[in-house]
């Protein structure tokens, strides 16, 4: 979000935290808010990139696994350069200078195949920081449970409910900025091919295998800061091919819609189309080290489109990343 005139600035948090909101000056007389002097350092909302944890790039991983384990610990290391850094807070824009960034998440996960629904849940922390835009570093806490009905004999439509709790801290989780409850109910579907044959979507793993997943949700954000709360429409269609047991390639078109009732005084509405693509590799070198781990060359490009002119922004970001997962 750009920096605005002394008018429209109220620091909401102590000087030490050093974290500005970007305020309607209506809003913020009606509620109190000290203005912030002209001399104040303009700085915003901690930021969200390509490797946010709730990206779910790549969602075909767990389900094309052995599903004898429940656990799964996972250490993920992505750097990439980002066009144009986005808050997670507002969802608008950092900074209109494109900056690296590194992004390592630590997360466990239980996962239970049972025999009317798969269960899964998982905690996880996520630690962004940026080579100069410093005040778009972010540290977050999350939790998901997410209740799937059925096995993967319902490949081609397998309903969920999903809960996810997200808490984003000043660094280095020194206090809390601001948290999410996010409920969501949706589908998935997804099916493989091999020598132009239909497989099941889980078996679709071998050289030459073509598979696709369709993710789509739809739900309600809610906020501790109420001008946050929002209703949203997630969809992903993902398309991999597998050019060895070491080499696959993934595209994957998305869309986002989202609707805030009242964010600060204004009604606003985005939407948001993107793709991602990622060449992803698993040498045997590394496995060695974690039998479900592989390196990645990630593509992301997004445009938002905004009814609040502040809010729309385009963004692309590209960068590696190295991931190490245990199942156990």
């Amino acid at each position: 979000m750009p920096c605005v005139p002394e008018t429209q600035s109220h620091n909401l948090f102590p000087q030490e935290q050093r974290s500005v909101i970007i305020l309607p000056p209506d809003y913020a007389a009606e509620h109190g808010f000290v203005r912030a002097p002209q001399s104040a350092t303009c700085e915003t909302p901690r930021a969200r990139g390509l490797f946010s944890s709730d990206q779910y790039l790549r969602p075909s991983l767990d389900d094309k696994e052995s599903s004898r384990k429940d656990f799964t610990a996972r250490l993920t290391l992505p750097l990439a350069y980002s066009s144009n850094p986005i808050s997670g807070v507002s969802d608008a824009s950092v900074s209109n200078k494109g900056d690296w960034h590194v992004a390592p998440e630590v997360a466990l996960k239980w996962s239970h195949q049972y025999d009317f629904a798969r269960l899964t849940a998982e905690i996880g922390a996520n630690i962004d920081r940026y080579q100069t835009a410093t005040d778009a570093n972010a540290d977050i806490f999350f939790t998901t449970l997410k209740a799937e009905l059925g096995d993967s004999s319902w490949d081609a439509f397998r309903p969920y409910f999903r809960y996810r709790e997200t808490m984003q801290f000043f660094p280095t989780f020194r206090s809390l900025d601001v948290a999410f409850h996010e409920f969501a109910v949706g589908f998935s579907s997804g099916i493989g091919i091999r020598n132009n044959q239909k497989i099941a979507y889980a078996d679709s793993d071998a050289p030459g295998d073509v598979s696709f997943s369709l993710d789509m949700r739809v739900g309600k954000r809610l906020s501790d800061i109420a001008d946050y709360d929002r209703t949203f429409f997630d969809t992903r269609l993902t398309g991999a091919y597998y050019f060895s047991d070491k080499w696959r390639i993934e595209a994957s078109p998305k869309f986002t819609a989202r609707w805030y009732d009242n964010y600060f005084g204004d009604r606003r509405t985005d939407y948001r189309p993107g793709a991602d693509v990622a060449l992803i590799w698993k040498p045997d070198w590394l496995r060695k080290f974690a039998s479900h781990s592989e390196l990645a060359l990630n593509f992301n490009i997004e445009r938002n489109y905004s009814n609040l002119p502040g809010s729309s922004y385009k963004l692309f970001e590209i960068g590696p990343s190295l991931e190490f997962r245990v199942k156990y």
